[in-house]
């Protein structure tokens, strides 16, 4: 008889010792803590140097996921550009030569904030700052983050870019474009209503919506009642649009929320530069300033190799985090796999169904349950309604999420299996931004729970995502490659 070996990760439900606008806390979950209770359990670092990121930055579903399915620590973008020496980068060198040689200019669009989890203000104003000093004109496409950042913060960013771009801006070499919310320009979810939109901004100079400054758009958008996320694609200089001897430079490091927008984009015929590579058959076409570094021996191919049965399963909103980024950003279809795929409900925010597909995720896994070895399993609630700042549908979602344990760790427990229990990152444990007094709708810095729950006694102890992994190998007495520097979390 099969005993499964069942990874949960519940994505954005971190720790938080302020129960104040803790959803977490605040929610009645009373399995959940029950589990806390009776079973061993441990506190995991999810932001920062151990998921590869610089100090004290946020984690993200991402990195979360690579780093967990790896099980090591990989150097995200963030660190790598860090330490790059751009005089020397050959991709860059070579776009701002194709557009000196047609005589075009360069349109820069990206998430314009530092939130660091699709992107980073500061690093896109580094190459932005380069194509200006090549002689180059700038056209800006500014995309309103509001979800990693306060809702209304994008008057701080938009005061960054003028005082990096100061000389730029005043001599007319760099000019604003757009307006954009990220809700528009960064769907990944084939609404391409929303990407029209963006692109017919961006790439046509044609919208609706028309402002003489950056700053008007701004507060036109305020005025009607939008936030940052939500603002519409505006059109600031009007008779600007993507030519094929033009260049776009689109400086998302995170592939999933960049790919609509650049394959439209690519219809233009411009020149293409992207911050990484954005995969699924875009990587050829939009050349990546610092290209991907391939990791093998992750937990995936671990038990690929081991002949094991594996069942990875979630919901539209983070399908592709349980296969691509688990796989080390790696479209992989191992033997004695099966990918499961619940559409997530057709709302436009989540607040508005925080029960998203959680039961149908966990109806479909109790069918499947016997046939596999191991399951890797996203319930998407606490991070795709934690970012809607919006509490009271956190907490509602926070109580769904804990009738879904009711229902999958006794099934497990009954197959003699271990369900390990943690998060990629925090998010539902604070939905207040005290600073700023205002909803938060961003990740947070906080570690996450890890619960190892099983009829065999355990002890575990403090650890990083890094370490999932190895435990799970443990668990299924099998051998930890070389390459996987993560350590086991059950205390010898």
């Amino acid at each position: 008889m099969t005993q499964p070996v069942v990874l949960c990760i519940m994505d954005g439900v971190g720790i938080n010792p302020e129960t104040e606008h803790n959803a977490v806390a605040l929610a009645n979950m009373p399995y959940f803590n029950k589990l806390l209770q009776t079973y061993p359990h441990s506190r995991l670092d999810a932001g920062g140097a151990a998921v590869g990121l610089p100090y004290g930055t946020m984690g993200n579903s991402e990195v979360g996921h690579i780093t967990i399915g790896s099980g090591r620590v990989v150097n995200q973008f963030l660190r790598r550009f860090q330490l790059e020496k751009w005089d020397k980068n050959i991709p860059l060198a070579e776009f701002i030569e194709s557009v000196q040689r047609d005589g075009g200019i360069v349109h820069m669009a990206g998430l314009m904030s530092d939130g660091r989890v699709h992107s980073d203000i500061n690093d896109i104003l580094t190459i932005a700052t380069r194509v200006l000093d090549a002689g180059l004109r700038l056209c800006i496409h500014f995309i309103a983050d509001g979800r990693d950042t306060p809702p209304q913060s994008a008057g701080e960013y938009i005061r960054l870019v003028k005082e990096r771009l100061a000389t730029y801006l005043e001599s007319g070499q760099a000019f604003w474009g757009t307006l954009s919310g990220r809700y528009y320009a960064m769907d990944r979810n084939q609404n391409l209503d929303r990407t029209a939109m963006a692109f017919d901004a961006i790439a046509r100079a044609t919208s609706p919506y028309v402002s003489p400054t950056i700053d008007a758009a701004l507060d036109s958008a305020y005025a009607h009642g939008e936030t940052d996320e939500f603002i519409k694609p505006t059109v600031i200089t009007g008779d600007v649009p993507i030519t094929p001897q033009d260049g776009f430079l689109f400086g998302n490091y995170r592939s999933d929320r960049a790919r609509q927008i650049v394959r439209a984009i690519l219809t233009t015929g411009a020149h293409m530069l992207c911050f990484s590579q954005y995969g699924e058959g875009l990587d050829e076409l939009c050349p990546a300033l610092l290209p991907d570094v391939e990791t093998h021996d992750t937990l995936g191919d671990v038990l690929a190799a081991h002949h094991l049965r594996q069942l990875r399963i979630a919901e539209t909103e983070k399908y592709n985090h349980v296969t691509y980024f688990f796989d080390a950003e790696r479209n992989v279809d191992y033997a004695g796999e099966e990918k499961v795929l619940i559409p997530s409900p057709d709302v436009a925010t989540f607040d508005l169904a925080p029960e998203m597909s959680a039961v149908k995720i966990t109806d479909a896994l109790l069918g499947k349950l016997a046939d596999f070895d191991v399951v890797i399993l996203n319930y998407a609630n606490g991070d795709m309604v934690g970012h809607t700042g919006k509490e009271p549908a956190a907490i509602a979602a926070m109580e769904v999420l804990d009738a879904q344990l009711a229902r999958l760790v006794p099934a497990v427990l009954a197959l003699n299996g271990t369900v390990l229990i943690t998060a990629d990152h925090g998010n539902a444990e604070k939905m207040w931004d005290y600073e700023n007094g205002m909803p938060w709708t961003a990740h947070t810095t906080n570690p996450v729970n890890f619960i190892l729950v099983s009829n065999t006694p355990h002890s575990v102890h403090d650890g990083g995502l890094s370490d999932i992994a190895p435990t799970m190998l443990q668990l299924l007495g099998l051998h930890q490659p070389a390459d996987m520097s993560g350590s086991s979390l059950i205390d010898k």
